[in-house]
């Protein structure tokens, strides 16, 4: 068992553990790395004819209509 004493949640002490843990966290640093972002396809869902982007599902598949 370790002798270290819980910190009470929201404390400033439990808040500088937890600056210091993420400080040496290499996935956060990863996370907000630019330089090593990844490359999204430049098509996306917003793609395709403007009949579809303005029209809602309901209106685009009138017989799959949900009924509750």
């Amino acid at each position: 068992m370790t002798d270290k004493k819980k910190t009470e949640p929201g404390s400033p002490e439990q808040l500088e553990e937890l600056r210091r843990y993420l400080d040496g966290s290499e996935t956060v640093k990863a996370l907000f790395d630019f330089d090593n972002l990844p490359e999204f396809e430049e098509s996306g869902p917003l793609t395709g004819s403007a009949d579809l982007l303005e029209k809602s599902d309901a209106e685009l598949f009138p017989s799959k209509l949900e009924t509750t």
